[in-house]
């Protein structure tokens, strides 16, 4: 069956395959995959009255989807969704790390390159790191006119979904209130883009609509003023949303960032045309705002259940959009999420938690307690803020530092593992060797999340219900359920609708679609072929 093999971008190989080619016509015309982040698939209702009923009743709906990595972030997991590739393998070890060799702080999708300047930033933007190819790379590759657009609240989820070849990628920047791109996809930002943000958009932009204050209802699960949430933004209905400063970040923590983004969207879809012809194009879609929310407030608040049902209707209208525009059968769209999150601790305490301790650690308490003991361990003269560092939950180790010193490293991975497994909060310590022998599952995890020179020294897991964080709020990142369990729903012409308990994960979103389009892709995928009739 296998014909040939042609290499494409970034050395990596495609496999083409002797089936019968689909036929244009027969192939949806537009392909929507929507990321929204931070959503568990036990918060989705099947008795929604907007986008959620209906992907649930007319989709073909995983119910036991998970992710297959252990680092469950924001970058990781929005590198999986539409390249096939674990993290590991994509190059992405976190939404930050650490580089051995310069013990510099890297961002995910960060770049060097000037050249690659955020549009009315400072900061440089683009896929450089991404060291893998992504579906809209592979419709580009079989045809230059598929059109590739991403939009997202955040750059990372953007630009991972997007891609290297995306025809455009946009952003939110909460500072200036806009969406932005960066000079690695065009020198200006397009005309309808800049409408869509106005002069201000507070005034004549997206953000026009915006109320004074964010108001809903008391929570499902436990009242609205709960220990443990955020105060940044108050812990109650009538949450600021617009201030005499011109601030955006209020905004930024409410649905509207969501709301926006669908309203982008729709602005792409019109303005671009994507879906009337017999080319098939290529939208994601990342919905940044339930994780912001989720992490002030906890997927159980009533912040979040709000958020939810806002989302709902503003994504029922988008697809009513689509049906008009594109037609309901020329579509075919995915939603899934890049992680899930953990309860707030203080809700887990009260429910029950199988935490050890109280389930909140603080990171600053955390980062002082190795320091001391580290320092303790090296004395003064060995030792100081330049020999560690600590990214998300991984630690490094600054090697130059060492050899300068005549420090063995091995001995301070040795010495911190064991610093960090007295900490009753912390499960285990991974270091490389652990992850590249180890026969269990978490271990396996962690393989497919660890990149040699990037990962951490060590890679923190806390025991079940753990968290740490800052003195309010709840994360992600462990290798547990509840950041791994994730929705996957595929809905469009050909589909068979219905719950399927087959495995299933993130990762084999863009094998599936490729599969179905018939799509030359990598031979080095990492994602299974879902059946989908």
């Amino acid at each position: 069956m296998i014909k040939t093999i042609q290499c494409a971008m970034l050395s990596v190989c495609f496999l083409s395959v002797s089936l019968p080619a689909v036929s244009d016509e027969s192939r949806p015309k537009l392909i929507v995959v929507v990321s929204v982040d931070q959503l568990r698939r036990d918060r989705l209702d099947v008795d929604s009255t907007g986008a959620v009923g209906r992907l649930l009743k007319q989709g073909r709906v995983f119910t036991k989807a998970q992710l297959d990595h252990a680092v469950t972030n924001t970058c990781p997991g929005h590198a999986v969704i539409l390249s096939g590739t674990s993290p590991g393998r994509a190059g992405v070890p976190g939404n930050n790390y650490i580089d051995h060799e310069t013990f510099t702080e890297r961002y995910c999708v960060g770049d060097d390159d000037d050249a690659t300047r955020v549009l009315g930033g400072k900061e440089n933007r683009s896929p450089k790191n991404l060291k893998v190819t992504t579906l809209g790379d592979w419709l580009k590759q079989e045809n230059v006119d598929s059109r590739v657009f991403a939009v997202a609240g955040k750059d990372r989820a953007a630009i991972a979904m997007g891609g290297h070849k995306a025809d455009g990628a946009f952003w939110f920047d909460s500072t200036s209130g806009r969406f932005t791109t960066s000079g690695y996809y065009a020198p200006e930002l397009a005309d309808y883009v800049r409408r869509f943000n106005g002069e201000n958009s507070f005034e004549d932009g997206h953000f026009a609509d915006v109320p004074q204050q964010w108001q809903h209802a008391d929570g499902v699960f436990r009242v609205d003023d709960y220990e443990g949430e955020s105060t940044r933004f108050k812990r109650i209905s009538g949450h600021p949303l617009r201030n005499d400063r011109g601030s955006f970040e209020p905004v930024y923590v409410s649905p509207w960032l969501d709301l926006s983004t669908f309203a982008l969207a729709t602005e792409i879809v019109k303005t671009q045309a994507l879906g009337i012809d017999n080319v098939t194009d290529l939208l994601a879609i990342g919905l940044s705002g339930t994780d912001i929310i989720g992490h002030h407030y906890g997927p159980r608040s009533a912040e979040a259940a709000d958020a939810l049902e806002r989302l709902d209707q503003g994504f029922d209208t988008f697809l009513k959009m689509l049906d008009e525009k594109v037609g309901a059968s020329n579509y075919l769209v995915v939603v899934t999420a890049d992680h899930g999150v953990a309860e707030l601790p203080e809700y887990r305490d009260e429910q029950g938690s199988k935490c050890p301790v109280p389930g909140r650690l603080s990171v600053e308490k955390l980062v002082t307690s190795i320091y001391w003991d580290l320092f303790w361990k090296f004395t003064l003269p060995h030792w100081s803020a330049d020999a560690f560092k600590i990214s998300g939950s991984q630690l490094f180790f600054n090697r130059a530092f060492f050899s300068k010193h005549d420090l063995d490293l091995d001995e301070g991975i040795e010495v911190l593992d064991q610093i960090m497994t007295d900490q009753e909060i912390v499960k285990a310590a991974w270091s490389a060797e652990e992850i590249s022998a180890g026969r269990s599952e978490e271990a396996r995890l962690y393989r497919n999340s660890y990149v040699a020179g990037l990962s951490g020294d060590l890679l923190l897991q806390t025991h079940e219900d753990c968290v740490i964080t800052r003195e309010s709020g709840t994360t992600h990142g462990s290798p547990y359920d509840y950041d791994r369990n994730i929705p996957l729903i595929f809905m469009g012409r050909g589909i068979i609708a219905g719950a399927d308990e087959s495995e299933a994960h993130s990762v084999d979103i863009a094998t599936t679609l490729a599969d179905w389009l018939d799509l030359d892709r990598p031979a080095n995928l990492q994602g299974q072929v879902l059946k989908l009739d």
